[in-house]
């Protein structure tokens, strides 16, 4: 297990890259992940040290979403659907196809007050369908809060990954929301 210890990072600098085919996960610190099966669909999922991934595989085809902090090596960059910081993205949601599916994902930034309103509403909301990871990531002596990153897949028709990675340096929260739906 790696020792994590605070690390001084913005709301601004997430990054999204969507990809097809194979991504290297290991170049991020993986904190926690879950993979299951869903309509015949491999999903694996997990809270990295720099934010968060989905991996969608359904018959040999693979879709990936990294959410990330830091940059990623792109081992194979004709395979990128989107790649951009959060803020630089001008066409939302962004969207793409996927096996008999459709891709969605879109994103909001909070400050912490309304984060936290916005926060308690997606926790009130919860199906018994959804699995969570959640993690604590360590504090800074001067930052009133902990950074936490919370995951939220749910499990219906529309496979939807919701998550929630706070900023108490920024006073801010950014909310993600991931859909795979069947076209």
């Amino acid at each position: 297990m790696h020792t994590m210890e605070y690390t001084d990072q913005t709301s601004g600098a997430i990054r999204l890259y969507l990809s097809r085919g194979d991504f290297n996960i290991d170049q991020f610190i993986l904190i926690k992940e879950y993979t299951l099966e869903h309509n015949g669909i491999t999903i694996r999922f997990g809270i990295l040290g720099e934010s968060h991934f989905i991996r969608f595989e359904k018959d040999g085809e693979v879709l990936n979403e990294i959410c990330a902090c830091v940059d990623a090596h792109i081992e194979n960059p004709e395979q990128l659907i989107a790649h951009d910081f959060l803020p630089n993205l001008h066409t939302i949601p962004v969207a793409a196809a996927f096996s008999g599916h459709m891709y969605s994902f879109t994103f909001t930034y909070a400050d912490w007050h309304h984060g936290e309103e916005l926060l308690t509403t997606l926790r009130n909301t919860l199906s018994e369908n959804t699995r969570t990871l959640t993690h604590v990531f360590p504090k800074h002596d001067t930052i009133d809060h902990e950074a936490v990153t919370e995951l939220y897949l749910t499990l219906d028709e529309t496979v939807t990954l919701k998550s929630v990675h706070t900023y108490p340096n920024e006073h801010m929260m950014v909310f993600t929301e991931s859909t795979i739906t069947a076209v």
